[in-house]
């Protein structure tokens, strides 16, 4: 089975326009170069902290556009994180962050479940139940495609699954 990089996940996940299995069925008969990458965390910050507290802090914005917190170097040159993250900027170099992403979902809900699979909620809701109609999100796709050769969990996601 093809091995795929965490940029063809996330390539997918930016572009919202191809469901993961779209890409593996595409891909399947593609050469594939050893990869050294044996896992990817999405970190989904579902009700986290706003980015500018987090991963772009924008220390060269104006004082009222940039976060309360002061920014720290990290391993990736060029690159700062909030003072809140010490232990993640020692990691920074082998991160792919994509700020780039957009929608015009309103909710919460429906906007992670555009985010988690790829696929426009039908409903722009607050909370709406799960359906046999739903779209898997990546780790279950993942999980189906390329299941763990350990006792880890290919794919967890807290504090639950989300919905649209």
């Amino acid at each position: 089975m093809r091995h795929h990089s965490r940029r063809d996940l996330l390539r997918v996940g930016a572009l919202g326009a191809l469901s993961l299995a779209d890409l593996l069925r595409a891909r399947a008969d593609a050469p594939s170069p050893k990869s050294r990458i044996r896992a990817v965390i999405l970190l989904q910050h579902y009700g986290a902290p706003s980015h500018i507290d987090l991963w772009d802090p924008k220390p060269d914005a104006p004082a009222e556009i940039r976060g309360e917190f002061s920014t720290i170097p990290t391993s990736l040159t060029g690159y700062r994180v909030t003072e809140i993250m010490p232990r993640l900027a020692n990691w920074c170099h082998r991160l792919a962050l994509i700020r780039t992403m957009t929608h015009g979902v309103a909710n919460h809900n429906p906007g992670t479940y555009l985010a988690i699979t790829g696929h426009t909620p039908e409903r722009d809701v607050v909370q709406v139940g799960a359906t046999k109609d739903d779209w898997p999100a990546y780790g279950s796709v993942l999980t189906r495609f390329r299941p763990s050769e350990t006792s880890v969990p290919p794919f967890v996601q807290l504090p639950h699954v989300a919905f649209d």
